[in-house]
């Protein structure tokens, strides 16, 4: 009933992103649209031209390269009028029914415009910024005394996106990763759960329509998706992973790749960057891939993509337990190590690494084939187009 009520009469749905296309959750997004009849428009960065779904041109899909610049993304004046009035101008043109604002510095634009609008709060803002130390690099703990410096206009930046997400959320519905985030977030605030929905980071079967068959050699292969090694984002933290690896690697025969880096590190081989479907048939190569990040509270909150583009390709996911909703979407066939500290994940990252490093080819082959014909029925994004649906629905 839902799907022929949107139908009935095609509609024009904008997408406005303080974050750059492509994005592979907003082409999840578009092409849900696109498959119930929706004409698309994204707004916002667009680094690649022409403008593609899943590698495909679709008609009735368009974007129009609207930069948010880091001004903007901090909510400064003049950048933030400025990105308003070309936002507001793109939307006058195309007279969307409803815009979908991707996290909460695009909601607060598109707000100011009276529009239908649905918030798909990708990252938890609020609680991303309220943990990171300093706007997130390593290299910013080495300024501690600018820290300090700076820790009132952070803390007056803080407080604005909390108020920011929290009038959204009394105004529009809002869509969260995971069901903590959106627990936390409704209690936080006081809101009303039926405005609230959750939109996990699965693949898209379209992803892994071509992949290869999985293939296991004699030879452990372990994985890692990522650009960043060896500097890590505070709650991407791969550095005692990688301590733990090497340190095996000095008496014992196995490999770690990474897709996403054409530069070797430590015992880290880098293979370049990949496109999507290089990436999958890469993977289908990997027995375990690594979501070994050190314990970290913003963990509860989050939904990585990684461990399900692992586990659709066969690749086995190696998980932190602190990633609550990965590990529950997973429990009985990912390997999950259970650390709530850096000394006890150290130490259990070491044990797990040494019995998975025992394991037959027999045994990898069929813990690699259990996960993907898993990942395939259940953790998939068309099992949950539904909730997108629905939720602009609410929007109207």
């Amino acid at each position: 009933m839902l799907l022929r009520e949107l139908v009935m009469v095609k509609e024009h749905i904008a997408i406005v992103s303080q974050d750059p296309y492509p994005d592979s959750r907003v082409e999840k997004e578009i092409y849900t649209l696109i498959k119930h009849g929706f004409d698309v428009t994204f707004i916002g960065k667009v680094r690649e031209q022409p403008c593609l779904v899943f590698r495909r041109r679709i008609d009735n899909f368009r974007c129009v390269n609207v930069e948010f610049d880091r001004f903007t993304y901090s909510l400064l004046e003049p950048s933030l009028s400025k990105t308003l009035k070309r936002v507001q101008r793109v939307i006058s043109d195309i007279k969307p029914e409803v815009v979908i604002a991707i996290n909460p510095v695009a909601g607060y634009i598109v707000d100011k415009l009276g529009i239908p609008l649905l918030i798909d709060n990708h990252e938890y803002f609020y609680m991303q910024v309220k943990c990171n130390p300093l706007l997130g690099t390593k290299a910013m703990r080495l300024l501690k005394r600018v820290t300090y410096a700076l820790g009132t206009l952070r803390r007056r930046w803080i407080y604005r996106v909390k108020l920011i997400e929290a009038k959204l959320a009394s105004r529009h519905p809002m869509i969260f990763t995971n069901h903590y985030a959106k627990q936390d977030f409704m209690k936080r605030f006081n809101l009303n759960e039926s405005d609230l929905f959750v939109l996990k980071n699965y693949p898209s079967r379209l992803e892994v329509g071509g992949m290869e068959d999985i293939k296991t050699s004699n030879e452990v292969k372990f994985g890692y998706i990522g650009f960043d090694l060896p500097t890590q984002s505070y709650h991407r933290d791969l550095s005692v992973a990688a301590e733990v690896l090497c340190s095996l690697a000095k008496s014992r025969n196995f490999k770690v790749f990474v897709a996403g880096m054409d530069y070797n590190y430590l015992c880290f081989q880098g293979v370049g960057w990949l496109n999507r479907y290089e990436l999958y048939n890469f993977l289908s190569h990997i027995d375990f891939g690594l979501v070994t990040w050190a314990p970290h509270p913003l963990h509860e909150f989050f939904n990585p993509n990684k461990p399900y583009q692992y586990a659709i390709a066969g690749s086995v996911p190696v998980v932190t337990s602190t990633l609550k909703s990965v590990t529950e979407d997973l429990s009985k066939d990912a390997i999950i190590v259970q650390a709530t500290d850096r000394k006890m994940f150290r130490d259990a990252l070491r044990k797990t690494f040494e019995e998975l490093l025992e394991l037959s080819i027999e045994k990898r082959e069929d813990l690699r084939e259990r996960v993907m014909e898993y990942a395939k029925r259940k953790l998939v994004w068309e099992n949950q187009e539904h909730t997108l649906l629905t939720s602009i629905k609410k929007a109207r």
